[in-house]
């Protein structure tokens, strides 16, 4: 009745077959890791960072609460994160840790990967008890 031609169904009006037409499957944007956008001191910004300030990158992690405990924002860390115990900072967390802003978080202590557009501002995480981390803003889960 039909051909196959690259994906898509060819019709073939003489048989009276009707056209069937799939979405083209979109390739799963790259995910940058965490780590690498903190420079080797672990301080301030990494060169790959800075190229991709105030654009929509995809970042992948487990999610953490925030300090602050402010609604809408995350952390996402490359290991399990939890505010410290004794003063409730992030002074103990690893280098690859962002503060995220995202409007539907998911849960606490689950694996996430989220895309959003990343924040190189001082002051980007202050919101989130996050002072000196970069941030990720406008962030919707990409998948669960």
């Amino acid at each position: 009745m039909g051909a196959q031609l690259a994906g898509r169904h060819v019709a073939c009006p003489a048989a009276g077959v009707v056209l069937a037409f799939r979405r083209p499957v979109r390739a799963p944007a790259s995910v940058t890791p965490l780590r690498a956008l903190y420079d080797a001191a672990g301080r301030g910004p990494s060169w790959l960072a800075r190229s991709l300030a105030g654009r929509r990158i995809t970042c992948s992690g487990l999610v953490g609460s925030v300090p602050s405990g402010a609604a809408g924002w995350l952390a996402l860390g490359e290991d399990v994160i939890a505010p410290c115990p004794a003063c409730g900072g992030d002074h103990d967390w690893p280098v690859g840790v962002l503060a995220v802003q995202a409007p539907c978080p998911p849960g606490t202590f689950a694996v996430a990967t989220l895309r959003g557009v990343l924040d190189l501002c001082p002051g980007a995480g202050d919101a989130a008890g996050m002072g000196g981390r970069l941030a990720l803003r406008d962030a919707a889960v990409v998948a669960p």
